[in-house]
């Protein structure tokens, strides 16, 4: 096992431990980057690849994709979304 398979299981075990915590039910809530799953109590968790510099320099994750994360979670908190400027 690699470094990075090493790293993907961590991530892996936090987001079931999260998941089972909230009352979801695995293997329903696949990980996905982008994807949502609802939880019993109504919360709503959405997966994202951690921001590592790997993800990063690799292309697993574009900043693009992660600013989406973060503007789905703010349109699903019912927060106005001006993008990545209107926050500086």
């Amino acid at each position: 096992m690699g470094l990075a398979d090493r790293k993907y299981m961590k991530g892996a075990s936090r987001r079931t431990a999260k998941v089972r915590r909230l009352g979801g039910r695995l293997p329903k809530a696949k990980f996905g980057h982008g994807a949502e799953h609802v939880m019993p109590d109504g919360r709503v968790l959405i997966d994202s690849y951690h921001c590592s510099r790997y993800n990063q320099n690799t292309g697993k994750l574009t900043r693009p994709m992660f600013e989406a994360v973060f503007e789905r979670a703010l349109i699903l908190g019912g927060a106005a979304v001006g993008g990545a400027d209107a926050v500086r």
